[in-house]
């Protein structure tokens, strides 16, 4: 037979990724392993496909899934479990989306200490990350701020979905008072401007 190669892996692990769900990243990663078990180094395309399916979980594939199937219930049960639904939605999206910020900054790392350079795609997928956080929590996570000085200083250009998410993020987070909302609000404001 053919001897699978890093391509053969990368579409595995591209396929994997469409899933957005924690269940494919872990699978995902699980490829990663097996690659370097046999000896076929992951490139920066494949590790790229990696974090494009975090950044899928991270806009939360397992709790939207959850909510277009609750299950049977009678109308009125349905009616005060949605409510409840929403609740647990929300918190099950924003730990998903801390989640995969985690296993995506150490990603990352671990493509620095093979010796990869993460390319503007990576950057803009772990930005992409952060603002899943940033919507659920209505906070500019400090990973955020950064990327974008890692973008600045390799002359990348972050994509502006990502940029206008952690923006709405400090102007809602300075509107209701947070301290540090002001300042990181200067800041994006600053890293964009320059």
């Amino acid at each position: 037979g053919i001897a699978p190669n890093v391509v053969t892996y990368t579409s595995m692990v591209n396929m994997l990724a469409q899933a957005g769900d924690q269940a494919s990243v872990q699978k995902a990663l699980k490829l990663l392993d097996r690659m370097e078990k046999e000896g076929i180094q992951a490139n920066t395309i494949t590790y790229n496909v990696v974090l494009k399916a975090c950044a899928k979980a991270a806009r939360g594939g397992d709790a939207q899934r959850t909510l277009r199937n609750p299950g049977p219930r009678g109308p009125r049960e349905e009616k005060k479990m949605s409510l409840d639904y929403s609740k647990e939605t929300k918190e099950a999206k924003t730990d998903m989306a801390l989640k995969m910020l985690d296993l995506a900054e150490s990603l990352l790392a671990t493509m620095e200490a093979k010796g990869l350079r993460p390319d503007v795609y990576s950057y803009n997928t772990l930005l992409n990350i952060c603002a899943s956080v940033a919507a659920s929590t209505r906070q500019v996570p400090r990973e955020g701020m950064r990327v974008l000085e890692l973008m600045k200083g390799i002359g990348a250009t972050p994509s502006a979905q990502e940029l206008g998410c952690l923006l709405e993020a400090a102007q809602a987070a300075e509107a209701a008072g947070e301290a540090d909302a002001m300042r990181v609000g200067i800041q994006l404001q600053h890293l964009l401007l320059n």
